[in-house]
């Protein structure tokens, strides 16, 4: 996942504390034309990396609302998905950390799946699913309860 901020030094030190991440040596790179900065943060826990773009004039596209699901009315990047094993701690993680909690959020035992959304401080917004079991019929292959628990990211 890459994708560009407004405030670069900001978002960088929110995503490593909020989801422990570091930044290996030599991971920021710099250019002129145009100026624009990034880093590569990677976390050794579960192998989660992310790229973040800092670009002077760039803008953010206009937002069809603040519900998770209103930004599908747009084209290109809405969320990115994330499963953790506890949602309850997850979202208790990321709020303290000053992620905003998004409306959204409920159980959904027919496909296996907790699920809320959250912003982080730019607005980027972040789904997390924690598998549970599936009620009501046998869980498909690649349904979220068959997920491992090492697939998934702690609290």
């Amino acid at each position: 996942m890459a994708f560009c901020v407004n405030d670069f030094e900001a978002q960088v030190a929110w995503y490593k504390q909020a989801f422990r991440m570091h930044e290996g040596e030599g991971e920021r790179i710099y250019t002129d034309e145009p100026y624009t900065q990034s880093a590569l943060l990677m976390s050794s826990d579960n192998g989660l990396c992310i790229e973040i773009f800092e670009r002077p004039g760039s803008a953010r596209p206009p937002s069809s609302g603040e519900g998770p699901l209103e930004g599908t009315r747009d084209q290109g990047f809405h969320h990115w998905t994330l499963r953790v094993l506890d949602l309850d701690a997850a979202l208790a993680h990321l709020e303290a950390a000053g992620a905003k909690v998004l409306g959204f959020r409920g159980d959904y035992p027919h496909i296996g799946a907790r699920i809320a959304f959250v912003a982080d401080p730019e607005g980027n917004r972040l789904e997390l699913v924690q598998a549970i079991p599936v009620v009501g019929h046998d869980p498909k292959p690649g349904t979220l309860s068959r997920m491992r628990h090492d697939q998934a990211i702690g609290a």
